[in-house]
Order: C-alpha cells, then structure tokens, then sequence
C-alpha cells in the first residue's frame, strides 16, 4: 500500500528525477522478489512460486519498456 502510494504522488506531480528513483526501487524489489519465487520454484516445485517469479519478471521487463518509451518521448 505504501508503494501506491508513493507512485500516486509522484505521477500526480511527474517530476521525472522521482519517477526514476521509483522505477528503479520497483526494479530491484521486483528482481529480489522474482529471484525468491524462482529459487523456491526450483527447490519445491510449487507452480505458485512459479507463476510468481514469471509475474515480477515480466512486471520489471514492463517498467523498462515504460522508462525507455519515457526517454524516448523526452528526446524529441
């Protein structure tokens, strides 16, 4: 919850400096997280941890899409 908070905030001000340091701590939980799911996946062999560790990594592979079409934009 305190996450969405601090995304609310900084894309209701969107100042670019914020959003970075934000994307960039998803990025880095998002991957401890992911590495988790994926590390119990191989020892348990549980799908949730499977699906898991699928989600975070498809969920930082969108936050670089999303940072790289926003330096995109702010080049032109």
């Amino acid at each position: 919850m305190a996450v969405l908070v601090i995304l609310i905030a900084v894309n209701l001000k969107y100042d670019w400096f914020y959003l970075r340091t934000v994307l960039l701590a998803l990025m880095i939980g998002g991957l401890g997280i992911g590495t988790n799911h994926l590390i119990r996946y191989i020892h348990y062999h549980l799908p949730v941890n499977g699906i898991g560790a699928l989600e975070n990594y498809l969920l930082i592979l969108g936050w670089i899409v999303g940072w790289r079409l926003e330096v995109s934009r702010r080049k032109k």
